[in-house]
């Protein structure tokens, strides 16, 4: 943390990454999930988003595996899948982001956490509709079922892109 903090990526990518490998323990899930978040921000800064997103993945599928076997939502997990939904827009993949986008808004309000305030659904909704703006127009037929969608996910900017 010091070292992202000190503007050092590459220094906190090489710390984060070993100490990762020893976190991969079921007592540890919190823990491992924090070390990701940082190590997917290190990667972010030196330009490595796919790198960033890999790390991302990888503790949503160790929160998705703590979910099936113990039928329990940790709040890290919503962190997880918003940042995901960020990382996928920003790499413009925008099916992948509504998917991410769906399952943490689905994990909030099943344990009513309150991660994903009203302003930081409406900045999302608002880079989504810039995104959804500067498609093509023969892109648009390909959208046509994304209007609900979007209602159902209550991004209103994004929905009113498409429709108008």
């Amino acid at each position: 943390l010091k070292r992202l903090a000190d503007n050092k990526p590459y220094q906190a990518i090489k710390l984060l990454g070993k100490s990762v490998s020893g976190l991969n323990k079921k007592e540890t899930y919190d823990e491992m999930t924090y070390a990701n978040l940082l190590l997917s921000e290190a990667y972010s800064r030196v330009g490595l988003r796919w790198a960033s997103r890999g790390s991302l993945l990888f503790s949503a599928s160790l929160l998705a595996n703590y979910f099936h076997k113990e039928k329990l939502i940790l709040p890290s997990a919503i962190r997880v899948y918003w940042q995901l939904a960020w990382k996928e827009l920003e790499l413009g993949r925008i099916p992948q982001s509504l998917r991410w986008a769906e399952l943490a808004l689905l994990s909030l309000n099943a344990i009513e956490d309150d991660y994903i305030d009203e302003e930081e659904l409406i900045r999302f909704d608002g880079c989504l509709a810039h995104l959804l703006l500067n498609c093509r127009f023969d892109q648009l037929a390909e959208l046509e079922y994304l209007p609900d969608f979007l209602e159902k996910l209550q991004l209103f900017f994004s929905n009113s892109a498409l429709i108008y």
